[in-house]
């Protein structure tokens, strides 16, 4: 048993040995300690030194090596050198070229991306100062910056989030390069004007409304008739969104329509409160009757709105009571202080809710003792004239009736006297 053992393990030797006979490649191959990227039998590398060093493991100890040795301390000529090392062992060679290149450290400090408050910056070649105004409604910046060539670095000398005022700020950071070139970048941020999310008009098929500088609630009423109300909002910026909630027909009594007007986070709403009236009667704003204490002589009509009143002495105001014919009505007594003669007092009614209004007048007049007014003077002298005119008729035409009586009377005696001669 323990012969056979020996010759199996005689007989791995000996294939090993004849695999690695004439063996021609190396291993292990390193640039100043470094690995060296090798495709078949073209080995490249980079060096920051002038001096350096390849090393390399023979695959078989026994070749021979042609050009230079392992660990050999070499001196780069100009931006880069090409050696060559030939391994030979026994009918069988091969040639190995290495290029060695002299690194250059880079040194471009430019940006990749920059990004503020998660909107991209448009970046411009050798340009390091941006200006740029944010949202009105962002309360902080948050700035983020990515280098074109990894091997640089950006120093941030503080948080990259910070707080923004109404004043512009600057925000600085610098990138190094791998080479040591720095850079300053700049941002300054303005915050953005807080945008007109203020309305222009609004426009309602019933009713309408003007607008006033910071009021955004309003009142209209509609008569019982208006079910459907349409509204339309016009924004004093253009870019402004405006969406309009309502129902879509109208209750009696109180509506709610709400306005919207928007631009990015910042909005303003409107609140319109329209009053849908009851079935009111056209008749309503009249007045039913007048009472007036101490004066009898009224004899109020609703139909008429104008009234004189005389008084022999005139009180310094009146005590009215008026009675309407619909409580949906109001009244307000103007003018009813200080009267004299000549005075007007007001009696007017209103239906608030329906914008209608009606005026009665009562004038006031001072009647004079003994005074008789010029009118009825003229037609009493204009009656007294025809009577007298009549009367004047009368007495001409009684007496030529009589004079024919007694021209008649005497023709007659006078036949008689000659039919008795």
């Amino acid at each position: 048993m323990k012969n056979k053992l020996l010759t199996m393990i005689f007989i791995l030797m000996f294939f090993i040995n004849v695999k690695a006979l004439g063996e021609t490649t190396i291993k292990n191959v390193k640039l100043n300690n470094q690995n060296m990227e090798c495709v078949e039998n073209i080995c490249s590398g980079n060096v920051s030194k002038d001096t350096f060093q390849i090393t390399f493991e023979l695959t078989d100890p026994l070749a021979k090596v042609e050009g230079f040795a392992s660990g050999e301390e070499h001196t780069l000529t100009g931006d880069k050198m090409n050696l060559s090392l030939k391994i030979t062992n026994g009918d069988n060679s091969y040639t190995y070229n290495f290029l060695v290149t002299k690194y250059v450290k880079n040194n471009d400090v430019s940006l990749l991306k920059l990004m503020v408050n998660e909107e991209d910056v448009k970046l411009t070649k050798e340009v390091y100062v941006y200006n740029i105004t944010s949202k009105y409604s962002d309360e902080e910046v948050k700035i983020e910056a990515t280098v074109k060539d990894p091997k640089a670095k950006i120093k941030y000398p503080t948080d990259l989030t910070f707080p923004l005022d109404r004043s512009s700020k600057s925000f600085d950071f610098t990138v190094t390069a791998e080479d040591g070139t720095e850079q300053t970048y700049r941002i300054v941020m303005q915050r953005g004007k807080k945008p007109n999310v203020a309305l222009s008009q609004i426009k309602l098929s019933s009713g309408s409304i003007e607008l006033k500088d910071d009021v955004y609630e309003y009142e209209v009423n509609v008569p019982y008739e208006v079910n459907e109300l349409f509204v339309e909002a016009y924004p004093v910026d253009d870019k402004a969104k405006v969406s309009i909630k309502k129902e879509d027909y109208l209750t009696v009594g109180l509506n709610k329509i709400e306005i919207t007007v928007s631009i990015n986070e910042i909005e303003q709403k409107y609140l319109i409160n329209v009053k849908r009236l009851e079935n009111i009667d056209d008749n309503a704003i009249n007045i039913a009757n007048v009472n007036i204490k101490n004066y009898k002589n009224l004899n109020f009509v609703s139909s008429n709105t104008k009234y004189d009143l005389y008084f022999k002495e005139i009180p310094s105001s009146l005590d009215i009571d008026v009675e309407l014919v619909s409580n949906h009505a109001t009244v307000d007594i103007l003018n009813n202080e200080n009267l004299e003669d000549g005075s007007k007092i007001i009696l007017k009614t209103s239906i608030k809710d329906l914008n209608l209004s009606k005026e009665y007048e009562l004038n006031i007049h001072l009647q004079k003792e003994k005074e008789i007014n010029k009118t009825v003077l003229l037609v009493l002298i204009i009656i007294l004239l025809i009577i007298i005119l009549v009367l004047g008729i009368f007495e001409i035409r009684n007496y030529r009736i009589n004079k024919k009586k007694k021209v008649s009377k005497k023709v007659k005696k006078e036949e008689e006297i000659i039919e008795e001669i």
